[in-house]
């Protein structure tokens, strides 16, 4: 095959020197042509052509063709002989210059018509020009591209994701070695849950593939599918180059239905795997545990001294999106091992997670001192934090991961009456932890028609896991309830919504807050699943009095009546009351530019009982006083 093919542009450059109608065209190319029989394409059977040749079992006289087509791409003088030959003056090779040039005779253009219209050539998009012409004056191309390529040039019919990489060395795709750097067509598909996206999925099979010495050429159709002859180039391109063709993001068919090797396709999260009459290979990859977690960060922040593991417990992300984060935090801080606060910061910038309607994404400033708690809350509350922050060190380092039943997530319920500071412990948690906090709107999540709930729920959790955020069910009970007996349709739906909730909350990773204002109305399955539950009572004397205090800054105006024990003593209301009793008096006394005194506090906390439908326990006994004039 080499000596054959050795030296074969230069050949066809002089038999079309011997035809030229043009003097000095054809001086030229006949010089041309011995500078390409010593230079250009010297093929031996490791060459590019020759790959193509054993692919498609190209004869000699097709592969005179493909040469042809392509010597226009490869020198001017030979782009001036095809817009001499061709009727509209294209720098395209027709087939009637191609029979002039090696002189066929009447069978040797009927083979050449062969080839043209119906041959491997054709068949396989290696060239391709109009139908509608007529064959001898159709112009005859390559797929763009791919003649640079035949040279060595290292170049593809669009920009490839060069980006795609993984840092980790995942053994989750070992099996599929030996099936991936095979000759012979076949199709791997490699699947996932929501939690492993094409594009981490694409990144773990290229990592596999590239340590097995084989090239990796990705392909992302999450935009669009590709067209027939799109597939032909891309297919002939990873031929050409010896690259596995990794197609990944898309649904619908089997990607590259005519390429002679390996074709790896990584569809979207939750599609089937698709299939042809290849050989099909198929794996799935779950959600990525800590272990390859902590082995991500720690590729990522060598030496961090901890860094790496507080992440790995704290966020779960693919190598792209994590190795961006760091290169954002070395950039801001100058630093080789930046602080875990710079990495999240770079990861919350670079969220691409288009948030479903239902949910609403804070990003928290409460501390632990906006809290009034009693020892044993604060305990429980730190311990949630704890949970989250110790992951990798526990599970991980310790092997306790082993016995954990369940997702690898925290899960805490937060109950007690409305009111009670639920809310803002939720907020205080994921400040502590420097997450966003994701609330879910449950009023928009809920839907009457069978599967939409589930489906919301989804995308919820999806959304949770790419912003990297604290999801936070307030008035749980309305999807996280008490499962009935089955005596409708309408209960065996809401039971199968339950459980779907139960699923995907096991294998979520990150950390989930239930809030509620009736604990016993939590399936009692969610209770044990439970890690943490903490129980807000309404506040005693002590800290009523405490949430006055914080409620009333020393900046703000305060008269010299105030009796905030006298108040605490005979209100017995909750935070939110009290802090709606503050909001209230204090614009009350900035319409009359007074400051803030006992009776204005009194008549706020009044209209707060009015509002509650409560009786008001009336004015305490010091509530009479002097209101100073606030000055101008």
């Amino acid at each position: 095959m080499s000596d054959h093919l050795t030296g074969r542009a230069g050949l066809l450059t002089a038999r079309i020197a011997d035809r030229c109608s043009d003097d000095d065209l054809r001086n030229d190319l006949t010089g041309l042509s011995k500078d390409l029989t010593t230079e250009s394409l010297q093929i031996d059977h490791n060459d590019r052509i020759a790959r193509v040749v054993e692919a498609f079992g190209l004869t000699p006289f097709a592969v005179d063709l493909l040469i042809m087509v392509g010597l226009p791409d490869e020198h001017g003088l030979l782009t001036r002989w095809a817009r001499l030959t061709h009727p509209a003056r294209l720098p395209f090779v027709t087939p009637a210059a191609i029979a002039d040039a090696l002189g066929l005779d009447a069978a040797g253009r009927r083979h050449l018509r062969a080839e043209v219209d119906g041959g491997a050539l054709r068949r396989t998009g290696l060239i391709a020009g109009d139908p509608a012409e007529p064959l001898p004056t159709r112009g005859l191309s390559l797929p763009p591209g791919l003649w640079s390529a035949l040279r060595g040039v290292d170049t593809w019919p669009a920009p490839v994701d060069a980006d795609l990489r993984t840092d980790t060395s995942s053994t989750v795709l070992k099996g599929l070695t030996d099936v991936l750097t095979a000759r012979g067509p076949v199709l791997v598909a490699v699947t996932g849950s929501e939690d492993r996206p094409p594009q981490e999925r694409a990144a773990l099979v290229r990592h596999l593939v590239e340590q097995a010495g084989r090239c990796v050429v990705p392909i992302d159709v999450s935009d669009r599918p590709l067209e027939r002859r799109d597939a032909q180039t891309w297919s002939l391109h990873a031929l050409v180059h010896d690259a596995i063709p990794l197609v990944y993001g898309g649904t619908g068919d089997a990607p590259l239905p005519q390429h002679p090797g390996p074709v790896v396709v990584c569809p979207a999260a939750g599609e089937r795997a698709p299939h042809d009459v290849r050989p099909l290979v198929t794996t799935r990859l779950e959600s990525p545990g800590l272990a390859e977690s902590v082995a991500l960060w720690e590729a990522l922040l060598p030496g961090s001294n901890g860094t790496a593991k507080n992440l790995a417990g704290l966020v779960r992300v693919d190598g792209l999106s994590a190795r961006r984060a760091v290169a954002d935090a070395h950039l801001v801080t100058r630093s080789r091992v930046p602080e875990p606060t710079h990495v999240l910061a770079g990861l919350r910038q670079r969220i691409d997670a288009e948030l479903p309607y239902s949910v609403r994404l804070e990003k928290p400033t409460a501390g632990w001192q906006d809290l009034v708690l009693t020892p044993p809350q604060e305990s429980l509350l730190q311990a949630i934090t704890a949970r989250v922050a110790g992951q990798a060190t526990v599970l991980h380092d310790w092997g306790l991961g082993a016995i954990v039943h369940g997702g690898e997530g925290v899960r805490a319920l937060l109950t007690g009456p409305p009111g009670t500071g639920k809310s803002l412990a939720a907020r205080v948690i994921a400040a502590e932890l420097e997450l966003d906090l994701m609330v879910v709107d449950l009023g928009a999540l809920m839907s009457k028609w069978l599967g939409e709930t589930e489906k919301n729920l989804g995308a919820v959790f999806d959304a949770a896991r790419q912003a990297r955020a604290v999801l936070f069910f307030d008035e749980a009970d309305a999807v996280f309830g008490r499962r009935t007996e089955i005596s409708d349709a309408q209960s065996r739906w809401a039971n199968l919504q339950t459980a779907y909730v139960l699923a995907r909350m096991d294998r979520f990773d990150g950390l989930v807050l239930l809030a509620t204002n009736l604990r016993t109305a939590i399936d009692d399955a969610f209770v044990r699943r439970l890690d943490v539950i903490v129980e807000f009572d309404e506040p005693d004397r002590e800290q009523r009095l405490q949430l006055w205090q914080r409620h009333l800054p020393a900046t703000a105006p305060l008269a010299g009546d105030l009796d905030l024990p006298a108040l605490a003593a005979l209100y017995d209301v909750t935070g939110a009351l009290i802090r709606n009793a503050v909001l209230a008096a204090a614009f009350a006394a900035a319409a009359h530019r007074r400051p803030i005194d006992q009776a204005v506090l009194v008549q706020a906390v009044r209209h707060e009982y009015e509002k509650a439908g409560r009786s008001f326990p009336g004015t305490p006994r010091r509530a009479a006083g002097t209101r100073p004039q606030m000055r101008g």
